[in-house]
């Protein structure tokens, strides 16, 4: 996936339930999007969302078994995880 063609505005990427794993360096960097994580997350890879801005989370990820190094690395508006 190619996102560096899309305009300067913010695009939101809302993650299925049947994503399981969110592999390193995965969006690394992108900054014009809104991440939203669902509650089926198990592994989250080194650098997966690092200088994401805007990735939010539910409350509660039950499922979630390992955030690798630096996963959330800059990710201002991250409450909790």
């Amino acid at each position: 996936l190619n996102l560096d063609n899309f305009s300067s505005e913010m695009l939101t990427i809302v993650i299925p339930n049947t994503v399981k794993k969110v592999g390193a360096y995965a969006f690394d960097s992108y900054h014009r999007l809104y991440i939203i994580l669902p509650d089926s997350i198990e592994f989250i890879g080194d650098h997966a969302f690092e200088n994401c801005i805007n990735v939010k989370a539910p409350n509660d990820l039950p499922n979630l078994n390992y955030i690798g190094d630096y996963a959330f690395y800059g990710c201002a508006d991250l409450e909790s995880i």
